[in-house]
């Protein structure tokens, strides 16, 4: 019997915060028609003041990246995907090489390796299919008559969401293994971190004191 396990994306097998820098790179696409009253709708919203009260009292509801998703409404879902598609390729060369290497090794040794991440379904998906895993959960854009509108279709895949997903696809696949394993770098990922059997916290160039803090093992890779 095999090993479930599984990995955060940003900043655990890519070496920063991909959602963000997607919607950036999609609008510097010359070819990709902007609307520009959404960006600034989107600019307007997302002011300092509007996120530090949101923060605050909804923390789990990422204001800020919800505001940052609305400069792509109205952009083609065809458009849309083959940016996705360059930017997949363009995150080959910004992984975090140790631990590529070590979802290489589940993956050759058979395991049940599925990524669940915060970052967007669109490239993931395709990062996904080029390794062959086998499940992959991310936050999703709705597309609707074949244009963004500018929201996540369901649940910004964070903090419950992430275990939720998890459970569901263990019981929907009558999946059986071991032991379960995840990699992370972010606390935000606790509840899902002491659900597995192992959890890896995963540090860039020094140490970070939840993981000695809860138990964790720890990966330290060096940006340098």
């Amino acid at each position: 019997m095999k090993d479930l396990v599984i990995f955060d994306f940003c900043e655990t097998l890519s070496k920063f915060q991909t959602a963000d820098k997607f919607i950036s790179y999609v609008l510097s696409d010359k070819e990709i028609k902007k609307s520009k009253f959404w960006i600034l709708i989107s600019k307007l919203l997302g002011n300092r003041y509007f996120s530090i009260f949101f923060n605050k009292f909804f923390p789990e509801y990422n204001y800020g990246k919800r505001m940052r998703l609305l400069r792509l409404r109205k952009v083609k879902a065809l458009d849309l995907d083959k940016s996705a598609i360059s930017y997949n390729t363009y995150l080959q060369k910004s992984l975090i090489t140790p631990l590529y290497k070590k979802m290489l090794e589940h993956s050759s040794n058979g395991d049940h390796v599925i990524i669940i991440s915060g970052g967007y379904n669109n490239y993931i998906w395709y990062f996904a299919k080029e390794h062959e895993i086998e499940y992959v959960c991310a936050t999703k854009i709705k597309i609707k008559n074949n244009i963004c509108t500018g929201t996540f279709d369901g649940p910004d895949c964070m903090h419950h969401e992430k275990l939720h997903k998890v459970l569901q696809y263990i019981e929907s696949k009558k999946l059986k293994y071991k032991r379960s394993v995840f990699y992370t770098d972010s606390i935000s990922d606790l509840e899902l971190m002491q659900w597995v059997d192992e959890g890896i916290v995963v540090s860039k160039d020094k140490h970070q004191n939840w993981a000695t803090e809860y138990g964790f093992k720890e990966m330290i890779w060096k940006s340098y």
